[in-house]
């Protein structure tokens, strides 16, 4: 069940592709951050690629185009369950704290940019990101020219340290998260600290992740929901 109505009619429309992309990418953003509606659109994906027509056979060589936001979804949910799954270690018995760490890279940047950053380097950034290209994107923002106080020190920390942690580069993941984190404002803060939470969890140091749960929590802001959750789970 979804937080509200409206987010479970969102999300109901987004299922059937009649979402426009805007009310896309922010009903994703929410759904990041909130553990409700995280669980309804893993219905809704479940109930996409069961019912999606087959693609590529000779009745249906191709799927109309009627089909593409369901199939991008479904698509969208079966790539983060595959990085889930790298990110978990392969074979090896999963520890407690592991099993419930949430390595999924974050939603982009939406926002007008600010300061010294350019902005043509920071969308092939975020290009590589998009295409789950980690390397070249964890490269391409080390490489940005960048002072200690532009605006966007914070944000361009956060996806490095995005993009570390998936590559499994856990000190520069740790130290890019935890510059977004102190230094950051807002949402690029609040997602610092949540995924910084979640390299300390994957990483066994349950210390530092209960603290930053626990700060999540306190603020009661998009990332209260899942921290509290984690926290329950933790114990």
């Amino acid at each position: 069940m979804a937080c509200n109505q409206e987010r479970a009619e969102q999300i109901g429309e987004m299922a059937g592709g009649r979402l426009g992309e805007d009310a896309l990418a922010e009903l994703l953003d929410h759904v990041t951050s909130c553990a409700a509606c995280s669980q309804e659109v893993d219905l809704a994906a479940d109930l996409v690629a069961a019912d999606a027509p087959a693609v590529g056979t000779a009745s249906t060589p191709f799927a109309p185009s009627s089909n593409r936001w369901p199939l991008a979804l479904a698509a969208l949910f079966l790539a983060m369950m595959g990085l889930w799954a790298l990110n978990r270690g392969g074979s090896e018995e999963p520890r407690p704290d592991v099993s419930i760490a949430n390595l999924t890279p974050l939603p982009l940047f939406r926002g007008v940019l600010r300061g010294e950053l350019d902005p043509l380097a920071w969308d092939r950034a975020m290009q590589a990101y998009a295409e789950a290209d980690f390397s070249a994107a964890f490269e391409r923002l080390a490489a940005l020219s960048i002072g200690d106080e532009d605006p966007h020190l914070a944000l361009v920390s956060l996806y490095r340290g995005i993009s570390a942690a998936q590559l499994q580069q856990w000190p520069e993941a740790k130290r890019d998260l935890l510059l977004a984190a102190e230094q950051g404002e807002g949402l690029v803060r609040d997602r610092g600290r949540w995924f910084l939470a979640q390299v300390h969890l994957f990483l066994d140091e349950l210390e530092p992740a209960r603290a930053l749960l626990i700060e999540l929590v306190a603020e009661d802001q998009d990332y209260a929901p899942n921290a509290a959750v984690q926290l329950e789970r933790m114990e």
